[in-house]
Formats: C-alpha cells, sequence, structure tokens
C-alpha cells in the first residue's frame, strides 16, 4: 500500500518520482567510490588510529609510513613534523581550498541560474521563508564543538565520541525545533505549505551533526584536498536531486530537497573517507573543557549573527524596505568576494596554528604568515570593486540600483578594516581562548547596536559610516595578540 502524499507535493506526477531518488542514490554512491579510490583519503598508517580505547591522538596527521602500524603506538598519531613540513602543508591546502571554494561558487551559481529558469518565484519565496528561520538555528548547529576537536593539542577517542553524541543530541534537537515552529510559521505567513518544508529541512540538522567530528578530524589531520573533495561531490548530489526534481515537476520540493541530499551526501562522504567510529558516551573521559570551549564559540557565533543582522532590522524599522534594500545589495556584493577567500583560508590557519599551540615562537610566526597572505589576498579585492563599484553594481543589479553605489563606498572602511582585523579570531580559537573572544564579542555587538541607534535620526548613509568605522574600532585588542589572547590567564 503506497504511502499517503505530503501536503502541497505534486499528486499528478508519481510515476517520474522515482527518477531523482535514483539519482540521489546513485550521486551518493559515486561519491563514496571517489573517497574510496583517492589514495591520499585513506588513513596511510592506522587503520583506525581511534579504535583503541583510552587512544591519545596529537595533532599531527598520519605519516605513509606502513611499518608503524603494527608498533606498540600504533593507536598513537606521530608527533608534529619538522616547520618547514607545516608550511609546505598549510600553502597547498591553502591553495587547494581557495580553488575549491571558487569552483563550488561557480558550479552554485550556474545551478541557481538553472533553478531560476525552472521554477517560479514564489517557489523561492516559499523556501525563503523557511530559511529565514533555519539560519538562525543553523548558528547551533555543531555548537562549537568541531572546532574544539580541531583545537585540542592530544584528544582520545573517548573524548571525540562524547563530543559526537553531544551533537547528536544538538542536531536532534534542532530538528524538534524546527517540528515545534512549523505550525507557528505556517500560521504567521498565513500560508500551509510551510509545515511540510519546515519539517524537511530540519531534517538537515541530523545529518550534519553525524558529520561534524568527522569532518573535525580531517580538518585536524590537515586532510583538506579530501575536505575540499567530499564538499564538490556533495554539492553535485544536491544539484542534481534539486535540478532533477524540478524538471519533473515537483516545484518547490526541489529546493527543499537540494539542501537535504547535499547534507546526506556528505555524510555519506565524510563516513567513508575517515575509519573512525563513536563508541558509547563515559563519563570522566575529559570532554568538559571541551564542552565549555564549544559553548563560548557558540555564544560568539550567535552574537555575531545578532549584531550581523541588527542593522538590517533597525534601517528596515526605520526607514522602510527600500532604503533596507539598497543596504542589504550593497553589502551582500562587498562581502561576498571576501567571504569566498577568507572562509577557506581560516579553516587552513586554524587547523595549522593549533599545531604549533605549544610554541609561541612558531605560533607567532606561522600567524604572521597566514596573516600577511589573507590580507594580500582581500585588500585589493575590496579596494577593486570600492574604486570599480558603479560598474559592478549596474552589471550585476542593473541600473534601477545605481542608490546602492554610495552605500557600497560607504561600508568600504568597514571591509577594509575587517580584512585586517578579523584573522585575529584565529589565535583565540588556536589558543583555546574562546571565552576571551566571547567577552570581546559582547562589547562589540553593544556598541555596534548602540552606534547604529545613534546615528538612526540622521539617515541611513550616515548610520552606514559609523557601521563601518564602530564595527570594527572594539576589535583592538586583539591588536596585541601575544598579551590578551595567546596569554593563559
Amino acid at each position: 500500500m503506497q504511502d499517503e502524499p505530503l501536503r502541497g507535493w505534486p499528486t499528478g506526477r508519481r510515476s517520474a518520482s522515482s527518477l531523482p531518488f535514483r539519482e540521489s542514490v546513485l550521486a551518493i554512491a559515486i561519491a563514496a567510490g571517489a573517497v574510496r579510490r583517492a589514495g591520499n583519503w585513506r588513513q596511510p598508517s592506522l587503520d583506525n588510529p581511534l579504535q583503541a580505547t583510552g587512544s591519545r591522538l596529537s595533532s599531527e596527521p598520519p605519516e605513509a609510513d606502513t611499518s608503524s602500524a603494527h608498533s606498540k603506538d600504533s593507536n598513537k598519531f606521530p608527533s608534529p613534523g619538522p616547520p618547514v613540513d607545516l608550511r609546505r602543508k598549510t600553502v597547498r591546502s591553502g591553495l587547494v581550498t581557495v580553488l575549491a571554494q571558487a569552483a563550488n561558487f561557480c558550479v552554485y551559481t550556474v545551478s541557481t541560474m538553472v533553478l531560476a529558469r525552472l521554477l517560479s518565484p514564489e517557489d523561492f519565496g516559499l523556501v525563503g521563508m523557511v530559511t529565514a528561520v533555519t539560519g538562525f538555528l543553523r548558528v547551533f548547529k555543531d555548537a562549537g564543538l568541531s572546532v574544539a576537536t580541531v583545537q585540542r593539542e592530544v584528544i582520545t577517542h573517548e573524548q571525540i565520541s562524547t563530543l559526537f553524541w553531544v551533537n547528536m543530541v544538538v542536531g536532534i534537537l534542532l530538528a524538534i525545533v524546527s517540528l515545534v515552529l512549523a505550525p507557528l510559521l505556517a500560521i504567521f505567513y498565513r500560508e500551509p505549505r510551510l509545515i511540510w518544508i519546515t519539517v524537511a529541512m530540519g531534517a538537515s540538522f541530523i545529518f550534519g551533526a553525524a558529520s561534524a567530528q568527522h569532518e573535525a578530524l580531517l580538518r585536524r589531520q590537515m586532510r583538506f584536498k579530501a575536505l575540499a573533495a567530499i564538499e564538490m561531490i556533495s554539492l553535485a548530489a544536491g544539484i542534481c536531486v534539486g535540478i532533477g526534481m524540478a524538471l519533473n515537476g515537483f516545484g518547490y520540493w526541489a529546493l527543499v530537497a537540494m539542501p537535504i541530499a547535499t547534507a546526506l551526501a556528505n555524510l555519506v562522504a565524510v563516513w567513508t573517507a575517515l575509519s573512525w567510529r563513536p563508541g558509547p558516551p563515559r563519563r570522566g573521559s575529559g570532554a568538559r573543557a571541551m564542552l565549555h570551549f564549544g559553548a563560548s564559540l557558540a555564544g560568539v557565533n550567535l552574537l555575531n549573527y545578532l549584531w550581523r543582522n541588527a542593522d538590517n532590522v533597525l534601517i528596515g524599522w526605520h526607514w522602510g524596505a527600500g532604503p533596507l534594500g539598497f543596504y542589504q545589495k550593497a553589502y551582500g556584493l562587498l562581502l561576498l568576494p571576501i567571504n569566498q577567500v577568507n572562509s577557506p583560508i581560516s579553516g587552513v590557519a586554524v587547523s595549522s596554528l593549533c599545531r604549533v599551540q605549544g610554541d609561541p615562537e612558531r605560533l607567532r610566526r606561522y600567524f604572521i604568515g597566514g596573516y600577511t597572505m589573507a590580507a594580500s589576498i582581500t585588500l585589493p579585492i575590496v579596494l577593486a570593486v570600492t574604486v570599480f563599484a558603479d560598474d559592478i553594481i549596474t552589471l550585476l543589479l542593473g541600473g534601477r540600483w545605481f542608490e546602492a553605489v554610495g552605500i557600497f563606498r560607504l561600508l568600504a572602511p568597514a571591509a577594509l578594516i575587517g580584512a585586517l582585523l578579523n584573522p585575529m579570531g584565529w589565535l583565540f580559537v588556536a589558543t583555546g581562548r574562546a571565552d576571551r573572544q566571547f567577552k570581546l564579542t559582547v562589547v562589540w555587538s553593544a556598541l555596534v547596536v548602540l552606534a547604529f541607534v545613534n546615528t538612526r535620526p540622521r539617515g541611513h548613509p550616515c548610520g552606514c559610516m559609523t557601521y563601518s568605522l564602530q564595527s570594527k574600532l572594539p576589535s583592538s585588542p586583539p591588536l596585541f595578540p601575544e598579551r590578551w589572547a595567546c596569554s593563559s590567564r
């Protein structure tokens, strides 16, 4: 007996509905096969380095020496190698992640263009109503615990297993919150179709939680080539499912299924790439300090999300939808190229700095090298888009958006200063001082919101300039990282 279709699911195309799911299974199978075939994705010297109870792991990735697999220390990662190897590995990893990020951006842009021609604006609007809520919930998706795994100098199987199950609890709770919010969203927007959209999209939190610690271990081992391939394969799988469903008349369900299929493909790929499997959670595993670190980092992410969106709320409330539209487009275009560079570089930099956290001199030297590389890439980008703001906005958005040019240039100082100061957060993470980063972010967020409130009567251009200056000035304490971020207390 066939199940009843979900409300809002097209019922007239049931004979063709199996096509996208066959594509999904095929894409996941291809992902698993690709992971198996990638030679440098296998554990070079350890079949399962975390399998033994109580095994301790250093932050250095395993060397390709099979003779160590049978030694009495085969359940340990080798100690960190010479600095030149780490420097070379960091540069290669940074290059790979930047190229992969660029490729993913291009693929995603093309897929958006295709889906925009297959689906209606109403379909995108329905999903957008839900993603406004799930985007906020995503701030808590791993509770900062994946970074805690990367940051620890030595970590045990029991500790990672405990973090895995905490991640699973958080993922399930977020899915339940999505379930509870589903009817409330439907009532608020007076749109009953949002119920099943919200419920379905909540499932991605569970898939993400199940893959968080595996991804963290791959970052800890600095296997960024594997991570880049996994991300590209997962994105391709989600796009295949989304376009396939759109072609078969599933409407907005294509947009719902795409991130779910991406998360599921990512889960299969990371579990295939890494042989580690979680054990049962245990008391006294020593994970309490890691949980505190993750909680502080989650607090930082929450505050960043709130203050970065407070300007939208205040502008929309005081000046209306028109000025807010210009502001959002200008802000989004300004940050788009910067985020495409900073995100992959930050992941590699944090992993590298965590491996030398016990050596202040190497930590300082490696940080300066990563900082210089990030600044040398992002600063020219910001300067270029600021100078050619007229042409960029006219080309990408059209003549109707020309008013955004002035806002774009007023926001440029924030992007310039941010490109210089944002990497300071690497030190807080690498040295395990997320608590100090949280305190700084509290002050930072309060000053930014107060600055916007104070300039509210003067017009939104003044508010943009105030944001540009005020939002970054509270970041000045990290300019003294050795004394403030890197000190033990």
